[in-house]
């Protein structure tokens, strides 16, 4: 049961942090796909559905079922986040193809670009180079072992490079009158080097397109990032924060909610200006910030106001965060001669419940900020 398991979560990839770990398990269930693709084909030939020789499908299946099973039963022993496991992946792929292409010929010749496709998804320059020697050791094979063993490429054979009228006679009779007599040279210059050349080429643009998309995603990324986050303070913004709150918090179990609202923010910008006042809200979203962990987020709601979510907290993880980052702030160093300081109110509860939460949150907070007012008036 526990390799049924292992084999699922290979062909039934699921995005992962390492991209690279990501690309194997795509290519794998590539591999997967395609050896049931022989299967399909040997089946439909099989009913007299296709009409290739049963004993040309015959050697396709068992052949690459050997490659295939053995190249799975390595991706299941072994740990596919390795670095050298894609480049067994890759190697893996091109014998599989080797064996479909040899037996299939000019059916299945566009098969040998799917290695190249496949290091698309990998950003390793010496896995390119390596798949592109690869897949041309593969044609060499396949162009020799396909004239002998595959279903015949009459081309091959013929070796038609003219018009097909060149070959009509008068009386509508179709001519041929050479036949390959020299099979290692004209194998070579007529097939091996022009395709060996179209794979170089393709791979080039290949890696081209995946760059151009990488980067997009990059831009993508940072700009989402940027639009995300508020520019003064690194915290998230209030459109962040209300789409959390609609899409991931209210079906969190348990959630915890902290608001700070800043005191002096007016007395510092009225005295000493507002390039200090920006100091002072700078300087306490940082502590805030400094205190999130995988679970926590830190927004900034209002001009003075800063909210930190915290997904799976409890009673106890509350209050000893907001402990910490109050005693945190009160032993900051001060804006001139004024103390860092910032209302506060804190509440936990159900995900379900979140509207209670920080409603909760909210009137703790003003309370806090009524009481700071009437103790410093």
């Amino acid at each position: 049961m526990a390799i049924l398991g292992n084999y699922e979560s290979l062909i039934r990839p699921e995005f992962n942090k390492n991209p690279e770990i990501t690309a194997n398990r795509y290519a794998i269930r590539c591999n997967t796909i395609t050896q049931g693709m022989i299967f399909v084909i040997y089946l439909l030939n099989s009913l007299n559905i296709f009409i290739i020789d049963l004993r040309v499908t015959t050697i396709c299946l068992i052949s690459s079922l050997v490659v295939y099973l053995l190249g799975i039963s390595v991706c299941l022993k072994f740990d596919i986040s390795k670095p050298w496991m894609k480049y067994f992946i890759i190697t893996w792929t091109v014998i599989l193809i080797t064996c479909v292409t040899t037996a299939f010929t000019y059916h299945a010749v566009i098969a040998s670009v799917l290695p190249i496709i496949y290091t698309s998804m990998y950003s390793s320059s010496k896995l390119k180079k390596y798949t592109i020697i690869a897949v041309i050791i593969s044609t060499i094979i396949t162009v020799y072992g396909g004239y002998f063993i595959g279903i015949c490429d009459a081309n091959m054979v013929l070796l038609t490079a003219s018009p097909f009228s060149n070959y009509v006679g008068s009386n509508n009779t179709f001519s041929l009158n050479y036949i390959n007599d020299n099979l290692p040279l004209t194998l070579t210059l007529f097939y091996v080097f022009p395709r060996s050349i179209l794979y170089t080429v393709l791979a080039f643009v290949c890696s081209k397109i995946s760059k151009i998309i990488t980067e997009n995603t990059n831009y993508a990324t940072e700009m989402r990032h940027l639009a995300e986050r508020d520019q003064m303070t690194g915290a998230y913004t209030k459109s962040k924060y209300l789409s959390m709150i609609e899409n991931v918090y209210k079906f969190e179990k348990s959630i915890g909610i902290i608001y700070w609202d800043i005191n002096y923010l007016k007395q510092i910008n009225d005295t000493l200006g507002h390039e200090y006042g920006d100091k002072l809200i700078f300087s306490i979203a940082s502590i805030i910030r400094k205190f999130n962990n995988d679970n926590d987020k830190t927004y900034r709601i209002g001009g003075d106001e800063f909210v930190m979510v915290m997904r799976g907290a409890t009673e106890k993880s509350v209050k000893d965060k907001i402990k910490k980052c109050n005693e945190a702030i009160k032993n900051a160093e001060p804006i001139g001669d004024i103390p860092l300081s910032a209302s506060y109110g804190y509440a936990w509860g159900e995900g379900k419940d979140i509207d209670q939460v920080i409603h909760n949150a909210d009137q703790m907070m003003y309370d806090n900020k009524r009481q700071h007012h009437k103790a410093n008036n």
